[in-house]
Formats: structure tokens, C-alpha cells, sequence
């Protein structure tokens, strides 16, 4: 049986920047996430945001904070209640 992972290659070529949380591409990749994830690297790096995983339209990207505990979090921006 011959792996195509048409989902990977599409999605590599819809992002803007090949980098996005463990989250998204699970979203993104649906059941081809196990087989293509070989091809993506932990990079270490804390994200500046996030997209929300339920869009509330455009300009609606989620911050990441640090908190005091020293954990992540990504919050809401939005001002409309989903």
C-alpha cells in the first residue's frame, strides 16, 4: 500500500508559514496526522498566537501568555462572546 498523505502535502502548501501548533495539524491532518508526522520537528519555540479553534471570523487569533505559574495559555481576543 502505497502513502500519499494528500492532506500533508495540501497543507504545506495552504499555510502562509510551515509552522503551527500540534493542535492544527492534528485538525488539519485528521487520520494522516500519525503517518506524517515523522516529517515535522519540535522546534521549542512559544508561538505569538494562535488560530482559534472555533473562528469567530477574521482578525480573531488567540494570544499566547505566559502565565505567573510559568505554563502557556492561548486566549481569546475576540470582544463577542462565541
Amino acid at each position: 500500500m502505497k502513502l500519499t498523505l494528500q492532506r500533508f502535502w495540501k497543507t504545506l502548501d495552504d499555510l502562509p508559514v510551515v509552522t503551527t501548533d500540534a493542535r492544527d495539524w492534528r485538525h488539519r491532518l485528521d487520520d494522516e496526522f500519525e503517518s506524517a508526522q515523522r516529517y515535522l520537528r519540535k522546534t521549542g519555540a512559544i508561538g505569538v498566537s494562535i488560530d482559534c479553534p472555533s473562528p469567530g471570523g477574521d482578525g480573531c487569533p488567540r494570544s499566547v501568555v505566559k502565565l505567573p505559574s510559568g505554563t502557556i495559555r492561548g486566549v481569546c481576543s475576540s470582544l463577542w462572546p462565541l
